[in-house]
């Protein structure tokens, strides 16, 4: 969990020590990084460190939701839902360090997990029916939480050689296959 006010000293803590994660998190595993490699690198003391997060991957955590929240205050002004993927896709390529942390780190769920949370504000964008019952549109939700972020571990994992119009497509080619697959 982390405890970030909105203190001006305390957001640039916060921000020293994620970069000092990241920088770390890259070399290795978030379970095997060490508060005092991250009070090293950041200069942020022990006692600041534990009162603003109470773990490395408490720091990614943010990182991520920082990311989501800027994703879904663009999303809603996003003209169309097909541009909603593309969005998705341009924003997280942006953010490919700490995507590959996050696959590096098996964080899949985290990713999800805020996906899902955003998801809510961009389903008004969606042209779903208005009579979807609530069940109807917890599925959809925990589909499309998951499969978005599939879709950038996908390209993570195939060396980020498709550009973020490409994975949309491969996103949406996708959805229209498994249509097709379960009307036969």
């Amino acid at each position: 969990m982390y405890h970030i006010s909105c203190d001006i000293r305390a957001q640039r803590s916060a921000q020293l020590i994620a970069e000092s994660v990241l920088h770390l998190a890259e070399k290795k595993p978030l379970a095997e990084i060490s508060i005092a490699e991250i009070q090293r690198i950041s200069g942020v003391s022990r006692s600041t460190f534990y009162r603003l997060f109470d773990t490395p991957l408490d720091v990614v955590t943010w990182q991520v939701e920082k990311l989501f929240k800027t994703w879904s205050a663009e999303i809603t002004k996003a003209p169309a839902k097909k541009i909603i993927p593309l969005a998705f896709m341009q924003l997280m390529m942006k953010n490919a360090a700490l995507l590959e942390i996050l696959a590096q780190n098996d964080q899949l769920a985290l990713l999800a997990r805020n996906h899902r949370h955003y998801f809510q504000d961009v389903l008004t964008v969606f042209d779903f029916p208005a009579d979807l019952d609530q069940i109807e549109k917890e599925y959809l939700i925990d589909f499309l939480s998951y499969a978005l972020p599939i879709a950038i571990f996908t390209w993570l994992r195939r060396g980020k050689k498709e550009t973020a119009a490409e994975v949309s497509h491969y996103f949406w080619q996708s959805i229209r296959l498994m249509s097709q697959a379960t009307k036969k």
